[in-house]
C-alpha cells in the first residue's frame, strides 16, 4: 500500500485549562490514502468541524501529529504555508470564506497570495470557475451571489490553489434539494481528478444515498464528548453494502429526530419568551413585531412562522387580543375612562381602541362595562 497522503497520530485539542478545559478531540488516528474520500459524521458539537481546522493549521492540536506523505507537519511558518496548499478547506458556511469585493478577486485571492506568477494565477482561476460553474458570475459581487452561488464559489477558490487534499465541512448545509444535488454532482467530477476528498456531517434522510455513494466504507462515527466516555469517536467498522445502507438509515433518523425535537423545543422557548415580553410591556405603544424580533435576535419571517404554528395565530393577533382581554378585565374591575384604559394597554387612540375593542366583543367599551358589571 502507497504511504498515506494524510495521517493523524494521537491528536488532541483542548481548549482552555483547569476545571473549565474542553477536550474537544481525544487521541484521533487516521490514515488517509491517495484517492480515498472519508466522510466524518456526528452531531453538532462533536469535534468534526475542529478536527477540519487541525488538518488545514486553523487551529493548532494540542498534541499528535499531523503528517503529509509520511512528513510530520512543521508548526512554523513555512511549514503552515505549505500545509494549506497542500490541504484546502471549504467551511460550512461559505460567508465565513468569501471577503473579496467580487468573484474573481476571491477566488484568486489564495492564488496570488502563493507568489505564483500573475499568468499562473489567472489559468488557475479561470479553470476553477470553469470546473465549478461560475465562470458567468466573474464580476459579480460576492454579497449579491445567492446561497448555492456563494458554496461554489468558496469551492473554486480553494481549487484554485491546487491542494492535494480537499476538506468540505458539510458542504450541503442550508442547501435546496437542487441545489444540494449540483453541489454533490460537483464534488464527484472532482473526485475523478483529485486525490482526496474529506468530507461532511450526515444531518437528514435526503442524504444518506449520496454520502453512500462517495464513502463506501470509509466512515468516521464522531460521539458527543462527555467526560463519562473514554474515547469519544469510534471507527465504524468494515460492513457489506446491505448492513451499510441500514446503518446509514438509522443514523439518519436518530440524527433527524434529535434535530426535530431540538428545533421543537427552541420554538416553544422563543414563542414563550415572546409571550413573556408582551405580559411585562403590553401597555407600551411601541411594542410591536419589530421590537420582540430584536429583543430575541431572530428574523420577522422565522418568528412569524413559529409563533403561527406553534398559537395557530399570528403574533399580532395573539398581542390585540392579549391588550383586549386585558382592557376588558380593567373596564370591570376600575370605573376609568375607556381613554384611559385605553393608554394602559397600549393603545395612543382611544377612536382606534374603541374600534379594535368592538371587533374583539361585538360591542363597545362602554356597553361592555354596562352590559358585564355587575
Amino acid at each position: 500500500m502507497s504511504e498515506p497522503i494524510i495521517q493523524i497520530e494521537h491528536l488532541n485539542k483542548t481548549f482552555g485549562a483547569g476545571p473549565t478545559a474542553v477536550h474537544a478531540l481525544e487521541d484521533i488516528n487516521l490514515a488517509v490514502q491517495p484517492g480515498e474520500i472519508f466522510g466524518i459524521i456526528g452531531l453538532s458539537g462533536a469535534g468534526k468541524s475542529t478536527l477540519f481546522l487541525n488538518l488545514n493549521g486553523v487551529l493548532q492540536p494540542s498534541d499528535g501529529e499531523i503528517l503529509l506523505d509520511g512528513v510530520p507537519v512543521k508548526r512554523d511558518r513555512k511549514g503552515l504555508t505549505e500545509l494549506r496548499r497542500r490541504v484546502g478547506i471549504v467551511f460550512q458556511d461559505p460567508d465565513d470564506q468569501l471577503f473579496s469585493a467580487d468573484v474573481y478577486r476571491d477566488i484568486s485571492f489564495g492564488a496570488v497570495n502563493l507568489g505564483l506568477p500573475e499568468a499562473e494565477v489567472r489559468r488557475r482561476v479561470e479553470a476553477a470557475m470553469e470546473r465549478t460553474g461560475v465562470s458567468h458570475l466573474r464580476d459579480k459581487p460576492t454579497h449579491a451571489l445567492s446561497f448555492g452561488q456563494k458554496k461554489r464559489v468558496a469551492i473554486a477558490g480553494v481549487l484554485a490553489m491546487h491542494p492535494e487534499v480537499l476538506i468540505l465541512d458539510e458542504p450541503t448545509a442550508g442547501l435546496d434539494p437542487r441545489g444540494r444535488d449540483e453541489i454533490l454532482g460537483e464534488i464527484e467530477k472532482l473526485h475523478r481528478n483529485a486525490k482526496t476528498v474529506s468530507q461532511y456531517k450526515l444531518a437528514t434522510m435526503e442524504m444518506v444515498g449520496a454520502f453512500y455513494r462517495f464513502c463506501a466504507n470509509n466512515f468516521i462515527d464522531f460521539k458527543d464528548y462527555c467526560a463519562e466516555v473514554e474515547n469519544p469517536y469510534e471507527k465504524v467498522p468494515e460492513m457489506d453494502e446491505s448492513t451499510l445502507k441500514g446503518w446509514l438509515v438509522n443514523s439518519a433518523v436518530a440524527i433527524s429526530e434529535e434535530l426535530k425535537n431540538a428545533r421543537n423545543t427552541t420554538s416553544r422557548r422563543i414563542v414563550e419568551e415572546a409571550k413573556g415580553i408582551v405580559r411585562d410591556r403590553y401597555m407600551q405603544p411601541d411594542l410591536s413585531l419589530d421590537t420582540v424580533c430584536s429583543e430575541l435576535g431572530v428574523s420577522n419571517s422565522y418568528f412569524s412562522s413559529l409563533f403561527k404554528k406553534e398559537t395557530g395565530k399570528t403574533f399580532i393577533s395573539w398581542l390585540t387580543d392579549y391588550r383586549m382581554d386585558h382592557a376588558a378585565d380593567l373596564m370591570l374591575e376600575t370605573n376609568e375612562k375607556s381613554y384611559k384604559i385605553a393608554e394602559r394597554v397600549g393603545y395612543q387612540d382611544a377612536n382606534y381602541f374603541s374600534y379594535v375593542f368592538k371587533k374583539r366583543f361585538g360591542m363597545s367599551p362602554s356597553k361592555y362595562r354596562t352590559s358585564h358589571k355587575k
